[in-house]
Parts: structure tokens; C-alpha cells; sequence
């Protein structure tokens, strides 16, 4: 009797397979974080959550440092694509520059209401996680100022007698206010109702760019 030959799998069943893998581990350290913080969160409670072994998870990532700061550019680049399909939205629709920076503000905010464990990892649990991370945050920082700039700019030349040109500098002092302003109303009243304070983050960015 002739044995029956294993299945081949090939490079892309593989390669989703492998996604598939670093998708659930980034999950599960999201939970992690969410649920006991960022110290407290062990790589084996990470493989439990994600139904892998420890093994699996460091073919992936070099310790739950690393794992983490994946998690906080991916985490990034998501909110940056939310704001910026906000803006799209917004200026398919017609709206004025004043209601274009309220769009994207709301869309922000409710991005963070909907994931509070994502809100948690970026905004509360970042310190934590040591030097290596605050340094992270000001690359992506610089992707924030990179995406807005641009914003400013277009609204700039659409609007040239309501909008002025702003440095880099204003917009960085902007996009700390606005983190100030999230972090306070998480630290006093949680991530479910942050989106209550968006006429607060949309006048930082107005009182910044109309023309006087």
C-alpha cells in the first residue's frame, strides 16, 4: 500500500499563515495591555491569549518590547489612514476647511472610543515600555506632522484668505495640545466619551491656521 503523500504547502500559503500568526500575537498583547498594563503583561500570557507557543511568538519578535513597538507603528499608521480617509470624505463632500478639520477630529476621536486597548497601548501605556519606545513615538510623531502638514497646506491654497501657512514647529505645539487634551479626559473619565470633547481638539487646529 502506497502512503498517501503530505500536502505541500506553498510560499503563499505559508506567508498567510504566517501573518495569520503575527496577527493574533499582536491581538492578544492589545488584550494584554488593556486588561493589566503593559508591565504586568507577560510573553506567556501574550501566547496564551494568542494560541501559540512561546516558541512561535519569538520567530516573530525579539521580546515583548519588540512586540509592542510593531504594535504602536501599526496602531499609528491606522489612525493615520482613518484621518486622512475623514479628509478625503470631507472635501468629496463639499465642506469648508473649518468643517474638514472637525471631520477628521471626530473620526480620531472615535477611533479611540471604539478601541479603547489600542488607546490604552498609544496614549497610557507608552511610557512604560522604556526609552526605546519614547523614541519610537517621535518617529511616528514626525508621520503625524508629515500627514497634517500636507492637510494645512492644500487648505492653505483652497483658501487663501481664511487659511495661513503654518511652521512645523505651530503644528507639533497643535498635536500637543490635542494629546494633552485626549489623555485628560481618558485619565478622568475613560476612552468610551472622548469624542465629547472634539469642538475643544478642532479649535486648537482652527485657532492655528484661520488668518486674522
Amino acid at each position: 500500500m502506497t502512503a498517501m503523500a503530505r500536502p505541500v504547502r506553498s510560499s503563499a500559503d505559508r506567508v498567510a499563515a504566517e501573518a495569520e500568526q503575527r496577527s493574533r500575537i499582536l491581538s492578544a498583547l492589545l488584550e494584554c495591555i488593556e486588561e493589566i498594563g503593559y508591565n504586568a503583561t507577560t510573553m506567556q500570557e501574550v501566547a496564551a491569549r494568542a494560541r501559540a507557543s512561546k516558541s512561535v511568538i519569538y520567530a516573530h519578535f525579539d521580546n515583548k518590547l519588540d512586540c509592542f513597538l510593531v504594535l504602536y507603528e501599526l496602531v499609528t499608521r491606522v489612525e493615520l489612514r482613518v484621518v486622512a480617509a475623514a479628509e478625503s470624505r470631507a472635501v468629496s463632500a463639499g465642506l469648508g476647511w473649518q468643517a474638514r478639520v472637525r471631520a477628521m477630529s471626530l473620526e480620531f476621536l472615535e477611533l479611540l472610543a471604539r478601541a479603547p486597548g489600542m488607546t490604552t497601548a498609544v496614549l497610557l501605556e507608552l511610557p512604560a515600555a522604556g526609552p526605546s519606545a519614547l523614541a519610537r513615538r517621535r518617529v511616528t510623531m514626525d508621520l503625524y506632522l508629515d500627514s497634517l502638514s500636507v492637510i494645512a497646506e492644500d487648505m492653505a491654497d483652497s483658501y487663501p484668505d481664511e487659511v495661513r501657512r503654518v511652521d512645523r514647529s505651530w503644528m507639533l505645539a497643535a498635536l500637543g495640545g490635542v494629546n494633552e487634551l485626549v489623555l485628560e479626559h481618558i485619565e478622568r473619565f475613560g476612552p468610551a466619551t472622548v469624542a465629547d470633547i472634539v469642538d475643544d481638539v478642532t479649535r486648537v487646529f482652527v485657532e492655528m491656521l484661520e488668518r486674522r
